[in-house]
């Protein structure tokens, strides 16, 4: 079987959540032995750092080298529609599999494609879209994605039951695959190390940490407003909030809450942050406190129990099946329970802590993207066949 695989997005050098799902999926799927051949379509020579002798290693059981085959789209624009969907017909693989895009519209009707769904935000608050947002992410990318796809395959259960719900889909075309988490995250963090990111991100002290886009649908404006709560009951303990993420679009609200509810100076937006600082990032804060209205996954939460640091997410969604019975809940549209949520992790004693972190890690270890990556391939072989 030759599978076709859209990495458009894989190689870009500033990775959020779909970007790193691309990347760590198809690092997980070269390391299985498998008889399949692995077609990856690039854009121009991104793929370059993942040709054989640098990251695919020639032991038993990975994907022999011999099968495995960058395929680079000089495409400046268009590059679905016109270079991806090209290549279907020049030269037909027998299933395409895109992690995080589009389906291309004039693509050779013989090859079948499986298409991730990352979550239908767009669906559920429309009020923080505007018009061209509504109609791109939400006709052309969900709806046209859905009907064109041979096959679905959702991030979660509750994403699964989304697109059920709000795309007419049938139960049988869409399959959960969960995202997995990097060990890297689990790697040791020295203090040495975590001081020197936090002087060169400007944080002294304590922290709370979010981590994701700085958008609506990631309730930041209340987070914020529970960070003050908190700060006027003294009970912060002179810690500040770190926001660690792009700007994403209708955020000049987010921007300007640290000065309406007078924690301008202890509200810390760092923008994009690599994955080696973000790593020490994790390992120095008190907890990651995730109070997102949507998410399709949360990856967040598993990467921070992973470095052995407690998180507290929305009670909505599927941050409550990804962050199991170790994660603290709140409901996101509360901020007082926001601030309750916060304050019930640092009133934890010694005891409560390392009982809280020892089963995050439990948890978070059972999410691998080696398992994505089974999964998935048994998806697309399943389509083929």
């Amino acid at each position: 079987m030759i599978i076709g695989y859209d990495a458009s997005r894989a190689f870009l050098e500033e990775k959020t959540g779909t970007e790193t799902y691309s990347y760590q999926l198809l690092k997980a799927l070269l390391g299985l032995g498998s008889p399949h051949h692995l077609r990856v379509y690039t854009r121009g020579a991104a793929g370059d750092s993942l040709e054989p002798g640098s990251e695919i290693p020639e032991e038993p059981g990975s994907f022999p080298r011999q099968r495995v085959e960058f395929i680079p789209i000089n495409w400046s624009c268009f590059w679905t529609q016109g270079g991806l969907a090209l290549e279907t017909w020049r030269n037909p693989p027998d299933v395409l599999f895109i992690p995080a895009h589009i389906v291309p519209l004039v693509k050779n009707p013989k090859v079948p494609v499986v298409v991730t769904v990352h979550d239908l935000a767009i669906e559920f608050l429309p009020q923080y879209s505007n018009w061209l947002q509504k109609f791109y992410l939400g006709w052309w990318m969900e709806r046209l994605r859905a009907r064109r796809a041979t096959h679905l395959i959702a991030v979660s259960e509750a994403t699964r039951k989304d697109i059920i719900e709000k795309l007419l889909v049938s139960d049988e075309k869409v399959s959960v695959v969960y995202e997995g988490v990097s060990n890297n995250f689990q790697l040791p963090i020295t203090n040495f190390q975590t001081e020197e990111v936090k002087k060169k991100y400007k944080i002294e002290g304590d922290y709370i940490l979010f981590v994701g886009t700085v958008q609506p649908r990631k309730n930041l404006v209340r987070l914020i407003e529970a960070f003050s709560v908190i700060e006027e009951k003294g009970q912060s303990l002179a810690m500040q909030l770190v926001i660690a993420g792009k700007p994403g679009w209708n955020c000049a609200e987010i921007f300007a809450a640290p000065q309406e509810f007078g924690v301008g100076d202890r509200v810390n937006f760092l923008n994009y942050v690599s994955a080696e600082d973000l790593s020490c990032l994790y390992a120095g804060a008190k907890m990651l406190c995730l109070p997102s209205l949507h998410e399709g996954f949360g990856l967040p939460v598993l990467e921070v129990m992973m470095a052995g640091i407690p998180a507290v997410a929305s009670r909505c969604s599927s941050l409550p099946e990804v962050g199991g019975a170790a994660a603290v809940y709140i409901d996101p549209f509360d901020v007082n329970d926001i601030a309750r949520g916060i304050l019930e992790v640092l009133h934890w004693d010694a005891v409560q802590y390392s009982q809280k972190v020892k089963e995050g890690k439990e948890w978070a270890a059972q999410f691998t993207w080696e398992r994505a990556a089974k999964e998935t391939l048994a998806v697309l072989e399943q389509v083929v066949s």
